[in-house]
């Protein structure tokens, strides 16, 4: 079996579980033009749209999203086994809420929450690759404004809520390090009230609302899943990368001999690294001012130096 055959193989099993990822997409794939409380702490300008009834301009119910995907394979996994370590009778797994407010009514999805620690805890699991854990410190204000969403929603509906807890876990090896647990109280029903309160202001004219740091498409994640991408960002395209490099065809090519290393009067130094001299690390310059444009100290009576007079 020649190389071309394993290339041929190699790139049908791609394929096939590229396809797994867009199917799941397509069967999971939401209403983009609507609101939901996992997105009220996320690009203002996104949730004006969404508010105004403006209808989506970008369909990606064909992108893969692995991410995505492997998150929510990591939700079904854990949450239910969370729930029965708990072991209380009013714990809620994956529940469907309602937030109104404003005269709105703000759908989502909870983690979970339990009676069985403090009385009543929300927790909102948070799954990541590699080692990006907030180490402890408190989650972002998109994450802690979803968060407060779910917890004002389930207060509405007739739940004790007395604290919420973020939990990261890493995707590679299932580590929870940098756990957060915050009180939840009228100051954060607060929050999630003057959020909806700007979001609707900056409903009124969309296209002027902050793209709050977002770079654009190609450039941020965010913006290459947007619904309404090409509206925000006329003429721009997310790039298609590849899944992975191909197989080589032919023989690898030998690597290149090294050079010899320098030696004095041999000729030109040539430079130890590959970098654009333009972009090169810099190097601080710590040599006197004096001596800084001349190789040997100027001598009296030249320019740079004026000669001292003798003392009569």
């Amino acid at each position: 079996m020649n190389r071309a055959e394993l290339e041929a193989q190699r790139r049908q099993l791609e394929d096939a579980l590229a396809a797994v990822f867009r199917t799941a997409t397509a069967a999971n794939h939401h209403d983009p033009g609507a609101l939901s409380i996992s997105g009220l702490g996320g690009c203002t300008r996104r949730a004006a749209y969404q508010l105004a009834r403006y209808a989506p301009t970008d369909d990606h119910s064909h992108q893969e999203q692995r991410a995505s995907h492997l998150g929510q394979a990591t939700h079904d996994w854990v949450l239910p086994r969370l729930a029965a370590q708990l072991g209380h009778e009013l714990t809620l797994v994956e529940h469907d809420v309602i937030l109104p407010v404003r005269g709105l009514k703000i759908p989502g999805r909870l983690d979970l929450f339990t009676p069985a620690i403090g009385g009543g805890l929300l927790v909102d699991l948070k799954t990541h690759g590699y080692d990006q854990g907030d180490d402890g410190d408190e989650p972002s204000r998109a994450r802690l404004l979803q968060l407060y969403g779910y917890a004002t929603a389930l207060r509405l509906m007739g739940y004790l809520i007395r604290a919420v807890a973020v939990v990261p876990m890493s995707r590679i090896h299932g580590g929870t390090s940098g756990v957060w647990i915050g009180e939840f109280g009228s100051k954060q029903e607060a929050f999630v009230d003057a959020r909806v309160r700007d979001l609707l202001r900056h409903a009124k004219a969309p296209a002027f609302a902050p793209r709050d740091a977002h770079r654009g498409p190609g450039l941020d994640l965010t913006c290459d899943s947007c619904p309404y991408m090409t509206r925000c960002w006329p003429g721009a395209e997310p790039p298609r990368l590849p899944r992975c490099a191909p197989m080589p065809t032919s023989s690898p090519m030998p690597l290149a001999t090294p050079k010899p290393p320098h030696r004095r009067g041999t000729g030109r130094r040539r430079r130890s690294t590959t970098w654009p001299r333009s972009v090169g690390p810099a190097r601080a310059d710590t040599r006197p001012t004096a001596t800084k444009w001349r190789s040997k100290p100027p001598r009296a009576g030249s320019a740079w130096i004026k000669p001292a007079r003798r003392s009569s």
